[in-house]
């Protein structure tokens, strides 16, 4: 039989006059274009060293000119969208053809766990729910003979399964990114994974019925709101950063620091896990990789997360545990590991935005916003989108009828967004480069540092689009008319 594919399951509200009840269709009003781009402090290192080796031959034994100046930045993107069932074949090439790149979510591709050093990411979309987040391994476990990036790849990687495994009454209904990483967290403990190590983590939720976006944040991972679309320039809002300018950016969160450079984080190591149960298991501690749970770990329901759960081992050796009988431990576990003065994903702030057509939301790890000011960023910004919207307007002058239009106009979109992601990226590594470049970390330490900072760069950048179809062929007319 063939597969079919359906439309996904709506929610409907009914109206209070059950004589006459009429319902309204709960639609998805928003689409999403996903930018993720990272690179390790290592990475980039190796490639200076490499580009100087090569400069070297280049000017003492005349070998072939070396190329121009490209940090090896890694660069994901892809289009969401809302409006189909997941669980469901992905839909026939007949359907397809009534799809915009932008709105059939088979070209959507998640990712967990990324190798970004001591950085690492997931995003993925639980039905009309778009959940991302980034994590920074605490690098001072490395004079521990700790591999930071072990724990901060295991954290996301459960968080990732907690978002895949949870229950919604309602396929519309959001999901609480601090509910998130309490299970995540929670279900690590319960896993009793012979891990060490800390990381901080934050985490989104957008809702694509509504735009409603929450955000959970625990330590200095943080968060900017930037408004995009033709009209931004001209509604730049002066706020306060290094220019005194107008800027893109209506909205930046700040870190959430026990002092500076001490973040709030989740933790693992073996005296705090000797105050939570006597024995943290015969497993052995891994050198590589991370921890990942498996796919019949019970994610629990509303009120707690169970023990019944197994892991593996991602690039390492299998390492299964029998399901343990224990259940309704994780809250007592937080308050043992409160009371020992840590901190536990109840710390967490949670925010909540309401996003609007053309909202572009800038999350990253601490080696982003250390490294790069808010007129840096709004000038890159700037300079992306007035080029996208040129070529939007060259592209109409060529480009007859909706249906085409509309799907170059989600071509340069997506192009937009890679251009704007690896752009920032690259401009935060060569600020840390430059020895002179007075940081905003620099700045923050009162004199304690000089010069850029050192780090993994790891961010996040979702620009959320209108999937109103009248709209968007009033904006293909309003353009047109303008040419």
């Amino acid at each position: 039989m063939a597969n079919t594919f359906k439309p996904l399951e709506r929610s409907y509200f009914t109206t209070k006059d059950m004589s006459k009840t009429t319902t309204t269709l709960l639609r998805p009003k928003f689409d999403v274009v996903l930018a993720s781009a990272w690179i390790s402090k290592r990475a980039v290192f190796q490639y200076v060293n490499n580009l100087k080796a090569q400069l070297k031959q280049y000017k003492e034994k005349g070998a072939p000119s070396p190329p121009a100046f490209k940090l090896p930045v890694s660069v994901q993107v892809t289009p969401v969208h809302g409006s189909y069932d997941y669980e469901q074949p992905p839909p026939s090439s007949s359907q397809q053809q009534n799809l915009s790149p932008l709105s059939n979510n088979s070209n959507y591709c998640p990712l967990e766990a990324v190798d970004g050093g001591e950085d690492s990411l997931f995003h993925t979309l639980k039905y009309t729910n778009l959940v991302a987040a980034v994590a920074d391994g605490v690098g001072g476990w490395r004079d521990q003979g700790v591999d930071p990036s072990i724990f901060s790849r295991t954290l996301v990687s459960y968080s990732k399964h907690m978002v895949d495994k949870s229950f919604l009454l309602h396929k519309s209904d959001p999901i609480d990114p601090k509910e998130i990483m309490k299970k995540a967290y929670g279900q690590m403990l319960l896993d009793k994974l012979p891990l060490t190590g800390s990381s901080t983590e934050l985490m989104f939720s957008i809702s694509l019925v509504d735009g409603n976006m929450k955000v959970a944040q625990l330590g200095d991972s943080t968060y900017w709101i930037l408004e995009g679309g033709g009209n931004a320039r001209n509604n730049r809002t002066p706020i306060d950063d290094e220019s005194g300018a107008g800027s893109y950016i209506t909205h930046k969160c700040p870190e959430q620091e026990h002092k500076f450079n001490m973040p709030y984080q989740l933790s693992m190591f073996d005296k705090l896990m000797d105050q939570i149960y006597p024995s943290n298991g015969e497993s052995e501690p891994i050198s590589t990789g991370y921890f990942s749970p498996t796919d019949d770990t019970d994610v629990g329901g509303d009120e707690s997360v169970t023990t019944r759960s197994s892991w593996k081992v991602t690039n390492g050796q299998d390492n299964s545990q029998k399901p343990s009988s224990k259940t309704n431990l994780i809250d007592s576990y937080f308050d043992t590991i409160k009371k020992c003065g840590f901190d536990t994903p109840n710390h967490a702030k949670l925010f909540n935005h309401q996003l609007k057509h053309n909202d572009v939301v800038l999350l990253g790890t601490d080696g982003f916003f250390d490294n790069i000011f808010p007129d840096e960023v709004d000038s890159l910004f700037d300079s992306v989108l007035q080029t996208k919207i040129s070529d939007e307007k060259t592209l109409l002058q060529k480009v007859k009828g909706f249906k085409d239009s509309k799907m170059l106009l989600d071509t340069l979109d997506k192009k937009m967004m890679h251009t704007l992601v690896e752009l920032l990226v690259e401009k935060t590594a060569t600020n840390y480069l430059d020895p002179n470049y007075k940081s905003p970390f620099a700045k923050q330490s009162g004199g304690m540092f000089s010069g850029g900072k050192p780090d993994d760069i790891t961010i996040i950048l979702a620009w959320i689009r209108e999937t109103d179809i009248n709209e968007s062929k009033a904006k293909l007319n309003s353009l047109s008319s303008k040419l």
